[in-house]
């Protein structure tokens, strides 16, 4: 090769230039250093582009690696792949039991093409999707190898869709979907081409699975974050439940009554509480606790279920019984919802309240009682005499 051609060479000139230097009357040997020169222009414009796709591809996946949001990637595998390839539309498919259904598109131009779902092995993705392997058409509306099908066939029309290059995605030998790249002109696929996707796709497997499992970890972490503030609130609720337990019975050691233990209860479940007794009397309660006449279903409710409710305007109505006796009836408006640990504090209030109510009401039958007793003694007892006179005069007879 002449010293001029190998100048150009090294000085990267393009075929224009080696054309010029070729002259209007080369000689034989001119014109065979010209072609010799060209074969070596055209194995360097292939080199380079090799080199630019393998740093792409090298770039893309590092930068895939470090993407840790599933629908994030998804974004980025198929902005990636059309940058690429160059390619008017690229989009992404995952794979259930029966279908490979449209993820995630880049270049669409209708909204209806991103919510198809193929079944396995059907039109080209469906097929990829389903076999594993790589294919590719020159022109999908006329080729006849793919099993097509109206709605899908409308959908790629719609698209302007000819030229379509689909590859597996695969992890660990199972395949999850499939990664599409597409032209809107009938135009081949260059073996060069089919492998820069393939490879592509192997990254992008990588890269979306290892997304999968950070987003596991990281809702096995929200999940185990979670169940320890639950348990943190629980064991706070459980602690306040004992102290109000405590606080119940240290008002009833002092002599304390339904009023007082329906203060220890509404200063722990933070809103008013309102106590009536068997016959609908409000015993404790401020002017906005609800109309006795309006409990008689909830109060049915809860002793039917032996547990508060929850009532439709939002307050809690617990039954202080004693066997079958209604004793009273608790309602609650606390300022939040209440959890499982602070509603068996109100339930327990509720039986409190029922012992203080059963305490009264057989101590006032008590009283009843013994006044009765008093009573019948005193109009049963005989006249008493002075000096054993039955008049009672006290005086004595003759002698």
């Amino acid at each position: 090769m002449s010293a001029d051609f190998l100048r150009l060479l090294a000085d990267g000139a393009d075929r224009a230039a080696l054309d010029a230097a070729l002259g209007d009357a080369p000689d034989p040997e001119a014109r065979e250093q010209h072609q010799l020169a060209l074969r070596v222009h055209e194995e360097l414009s292939r080199q380079r582009s090799r080199e630019a796709e393998l740093s792409a591809l090298n770039q893309t996946a590092s930068d895939l690696i470090v993407i840790r949001d599933l629908d994030t990637i998804l974004a980025a595998i198929v902005r990636r792949a059309r940058q690429l390839l160059r390619a008017d539309m690229t989009y992404l498919s995952l794979n259930d039991d029966e279908a490979s259904y449209m993820k995630v598109t880049d270049g669409a131009l209708t909204r209806e093409f991103g919510e198809l779902r193929l079944p396995l092995g059907t039109g080209l993705l469906g097929l990829v999707a389903q076999i594993g392997a790589p294919y590719f058409t020159a022109d999908y509306q006329a080729d006849a190898r793919f099993l097509h099908r109206g709605y899908i066939d409308d959908a790629v029309a719609a698209e302007q869709i000819r030229a379509i290059l689909g590859v597996p995605l695969v992890v660990d030998g199972q395949v999850i979907g499939a990664l599409l790249a597409v032209h809107r002109t009938v135009r081949q696929f260059p073996a060069s081409e089919v492998a820069l996707l393939t490879a592509f796709a192997a990254h992008a497997a990588v890269a979306l699975e290892n997304a999968r499992l950070f987003d596991r970890v990281r809702s096995a972490v929200a999940a185990a974050d979670e169940a320890n503030e639950q348990l943190r609130r629980r064991s706070e609720a459980t602690e306040q439940s004992g102290q109000t337990h405590d606080q119940m019975t240290d008002a009833l050691l002092n002599g304390g009554g339904v009023e007082e233990v329906a203060a220890v209860v509404a200063a722990s479940l933070g809103g008013p509480l309102a106590v009536y007794d068997e016959d609908g009397r409000r015993l404790v309660g401020g002017p906005d606790a609800p109309d006795p006449d309006l409990l008689t279903d909830d109060v049915a409710t809860a002793r039917a279920s032996g547990h508060a409710v929850r009532r439709a305007d939002g307050t809690w109505l617990a039954v202080a019984a004693a066997g079958e006796q209604h004793l009273g009836t608790l309602v609650a408006r606390p300022t939040t919802e209440l959890d499982e640990v602070r509603r068996r504090t109100l339930e327990r209030a509720a039986l409190v309240i029922a012992l203080v109510l059963l305490f009264r009401r057989t101590e006032a039958e008590a009283d009843e009682r013994v006044r009765g007793e008093l009573l019948g003694d005193l109009l049963e007892a005989p006249p008493r005499t002075w000096g054993g006179s039955p008049s009672g005069c006290g005086c004595t007879g003759p002698t």
